[in-house]
């Protein structure tokens, strides 16, 4: 399977889904929560990552990741088009693998 690449984005994407089950959860009474869920078949998205890395923050290593979704560097280009954000809690990223035809596929689910 090909490569995407942008790591970064897909970090940050992940987290925005995260902010957007919590936003829906908050306005409409009737819903109790969600999932977000992240499958990919690139295991880059698994390693904990670099603290000196301006994605750092977006990271989805194993374990508990922190509220503050937001680029080391505010002059870097995924900075200045797609804005910081907080999430209201630390959510834990528990990953499991699936080899589908050969192909070793990596999933998590977050509840919300």
């Amino acid at each position: 399977m090909k490569n995407q690449a942008a790591q970064n984005l897909g970090m940050y994407d992940f987290g925005k889904d995260v902010r957007r089950v919590e936003l829906v959860r908050n306005r409409f009474e009737r819903v109790k929560g969600g999932l977000a869920v992240f499958v990919t078949n690139d295991n880059l998205y698994t390693n904990e990552g670099n603290s000196d890395s301006d994605k750092y923050l977006f990271c989805m290593n194993n374990g508990v990741h922190g509220t503050k979704k937001h680029w080391q560097n505010p002059q870097s280009t995924c900075a200045k088009t797609h804005p910081n954000f907080d999430v209201e809690k630390e959510y834990s990223i528990n990953w499991h693998q699936k080899n589908i035809d050969g192909v070793d596929f990596h999933y998590c689910i977050v509840e919300i």
